[in-house]
């Protein structure tokens, strides 16, 4: 009688059974789980959807240049776009290609990719799935935004005075320089540009002020430059 009681007592309950169970399988499943983002990280890194996974921003691009903004309406891409144009809203996300790490510039309104094809002409596609298509952010010297491809270093977007984009290997010509300068400006300093200061002068295109003051700043220079060598 005393040996049953003992074989009762040292088999386990039965509501263990089922907790042991429970445990065994979470841990398979994270040791799956871990299994599978190791093999598979790269293809959820490199999806081009606009998801909120990705760190993302609105901005708007005031060429240099041409005295517009980057504006792509359907397939084509330019920078004559006014600044309440709805086609100059790009959305900025973060971007990941195997070892290409930086920014995709997406229009807000087509969902068009801005890419270089081969031949360093910008082009736009609706896929961003290629380090072409995937740029970073630099400052000029005269700390202007700089649009630069991660895929070749010696590439950057740029736009003629008509507003037509220029071959990114163009940026090796010195005199175009200014041709691939840009303003940024976010949204929110956009709308509220004229709310700041309701009672003080409206400026009715600031970044073409900030162009005009820029020129009157290098001409300063060189007739400074030009005094010092003259005397």
């Amino acid at each position: 009688m005393s040996q049953s009681i003992s074989r009762q007592r040292r088999r386990p309950p039965v509501y263990r059974i089922p907790v042991l169970l429970s445990i065994l399988i979470m841990v398979l499943c994270k040791y799956i789980a871990d299994a599978l983002i190791e093999k598979d990280g790269t293809r959820f890194l490199t999806d081009n959807s606009i998801s909120r996974f990705n760190v993302r921003r609105y901005y708007k691009f005031y060429s240099v240049c041409s005295g517009k903004h980057i504006e792509i309406i359907g397939s084509s891409v330019t920078a004559l776009g006014n600044s309440d144009s709805p086609n100059a809203n790009l959305i900025l996300q973060s971007a990941h290609y195997q070892n290409h790490h930086g920014i995709h510039i997406v229009g807000v309104r087509s969902g068009r990719f801005l890419c270089f094809n081969k031949k360093s002409k910008l082009i736009t596609r609706f896929s961003g799935g290629s380090p072409r298509c995937i740029f970073e952010e630099q400052f000029s010297p005269e700390y202007f935004t700089t649009l630069k491809s991660v895929y070749n270093k010696n590439w950057s977007i740029g736009f003629n005075r008509k507003g037509k984009p220029l071959l990114g290997s163009d940026k090796s010509k010195s005199h175009r320089n200014r041709c691939f300068y840009f303003t940024k400006r976010d949204h929110s300093y956009l709308d509220g540009l004229h709310e700041t200061n309701p009672y003080g002068p409206k400026i009715a295109n600031p970044h073409k002020l900030m162009h005009f003051l820029h020129e009157k700043e290098i001409k300063r220079r060189k007739r400074h430059s030009l005094n010092k060598t003259k005397q």
